[in-house]
């Protein structure tokens, strides 16, 4: 608690209690405990902001000298991080806007604008979609620059040393989700050309499209293998943001249609129990279903986990009972072979040649036996421990 009580200082502006951080150094291992949670959700900028807050009498009161170190390190670590992936992001739209491709910033991108302090949301990677027909030409241009290309079911990642990596999406999501996503798939022509940003082809999401992007995505990522905590959070700034701008009757239809409004409705209650007030967060007042989601979130962090994988696929095919070897073996066959609509996003060929798709699948776990190895075995591992 002692990493959402201080993210939540930080999200509001409001300095934390002297008293209530100096407990976080009673227990032998607090700081440590802080430290490895912060970084495994992503949001150790967020924690060293909030500390930050406090006066300096305050700090070098409560906080021991190594720690004030670290976290202020953590704090100039992502500053210079978003530095340096805003300035590169700027040569990728004058790319765009030179060849005339329209992109859309996504997600994170757009969010850590709606955060009080430049440098107080973490990225891992910048999000933009743009014109799937432009593909080949933005990945010469990635590739000219040094990045290395990876493909997946909707996206093209770009990754560089130190740590860049953008993901180019030519869809929002395929048709293997297993929702009705049906929605996004003409989110480009809903967006509209985004005068204020100086760019010629920059596009933007109207508000309503980016709420229910940002809750469908994340819906996603929570119900494969979980999805760290800053979602709630990210719904905080959000909410806060497009207050008195979004209509909620259409959003609620919305919602039904896209299956989220559970998900909406649980992440609603964990930013008012969890982040409004942060001196009064009271646990007891969350329902089950918020209970299981936050606890998911804090266990997988912010990129999920195998085993928080297997524990969601398993929770909903058992229901509370006990897992039959017929349900474990399931699990395995979908993980080797997928259904054939996610095959054909990132194998374009089997649209026309159908019959390749048992090459396809060796050809798949090849490549995933050779660059995905330490990532199997984790899961294999998890995977005997339940």
């Amino acid at each position: 608690m002692d990493l959402i009580y201080l993210a939540g200082c930080a999200v509001n502006s409001q300095a934390p209690r002297p008293e209530r951080v100096a407990e976080i150094g009673k227990t032998e291992d607090g700081w440590a405990n802080l430290r490895a949670k912060a970084r495994q959700q992503k949001m150790s900028a967020m924690a060293a902001i909030a500390l930050e807050s406090m006066s300096e009498e305050d700090q070098e009161r409560v906080i021991p000298a190594e720690e004030r170190d670290f976290w202020h390190k953590e704090r100039m670590a992502n500053l210079r991080r978003r530095m340096m992936f805003d300035t590169e992001r700027e040569e990728i739209y004058h790319f765009l806007d030179e060849q005339g491709i329209w992109y859309v910033p996504l997600k994170g991108i757009i969010i850590q604008d709606y955060y009080p302090v430049y440098e107080m949301r973490e990225m891992s990677d910048n999000d933009i979609l743009f014109d799937q027909t432009r593909r080949e030409d933005v990945r010469k241009w990635f590739e000219a620059r040094g990045y290395r290309h990876e493909s997946d079911d909707n996206v093209d990642a770009y990754l560089k040393e130190p740590f860049y990596n953008y993901e180019m999406h030519f869809i929002l999501f395929n048709l293997g989700y297993g929702r009705d996503v049906r929605y996004f798939s003409e989110i480009d022509r809903r967006s509209v050309k985004n005068d204020s940003s100086g760019h010629l082809m920059e596009k933007k999401m109207p508000d309503e499209d980016f709420y229910l992007y940002f809750l469908a995505h994340a819906n996603k990522h929570a119900n494969l293998c979980g999805s760290g905590i800053r979602p709630v959070f990210d719904h905080y700034v959000i909410r806060k943001e497009y207050e008195g701008r979004l209509d909620n009757s259409s959003l609620e239809k919305k919602m039904v249609i896209l299956q989220i409004e559970d998900f909406s409705a649980a992440l609603n209650e964990l930013s008012r129990i969890l982040v409004t007030n942060p001196e009064d967060i009271d646990l007891s007042q969350l329902h089950e279903e918020s209970w299981e989601l936050v606890s998911s979130m804090l266990r997988a962090g912010i990129f999920g986990s195998e085993l928080e994988r297997q524990r969601i696929f398993f929770h909903n095919q058992a229901r509370g009972e006990k897992l039959t070897r017929k349900q474990k073996w399931r699990y395995i066959m979908l993980r080797m072979f997928p259904n054939r609509e996610y095959m054909q996003i990132i194998y374009p060929i089997l649209e026309k040649h159908p019959i390749l798709l048992p090459v396809l699948y060796l050809d798949r776990l090849i490549k995933r036996s050779i660059h995905q190895r330490e990532q199997i075995k984790t899961e294999l591992k998890g995977f005997n421990e339940l």
